[in-house]
């Protein structure tokens, strides 16, 4: 006979409370993990052109270019001469038209 801690497909285990409960912790903390590990970068061009790019770009010296990934996850180069600047994307920018009127 098969001893309980040989079979692999028994999931009975599982039915105490305190093992769902570390379960369902551990499934929640591997999500959260895994949701905030893309920052975009906004990437601002000599000419005034911006655009945002998925991840951190890599710059390689050797041949003076940069590396991002694109909207569409597709990677690509730019010149490190038509670069003005890099910096992380704001995670909500102000779009909001609301003004303020101070009371009468």
């Amino acid at each position: 006979m098969v001893g309980r801690s040989q079979r692999p497909w028994d999931f009975s285990g599982l039915t105490d409370a305190g093992n769902m409960k570390k379960s369902l912790l551990m499934m929640v903390l591997v999500s959260l993990v895994l949701a905030g590990c893309t920052t975009r970068y906004q990437v601002r061009m000599n000419n005034g052109t911006t655009f945002t790019t998925k991840g951190r770009p890599r710059f390689d010296a050797k041949r003076n270019l940069w590396f991002y990934t694109d909207a569409n996850g597709q990677t690509n180069a730019i010149s490190g001469l038509r670069v003005a600047e890099i910096a992380p994307a704001e995670r909500h920018p102000s779009t909001s038209t609301f003004q303020a009127t101070p009371p009468r």
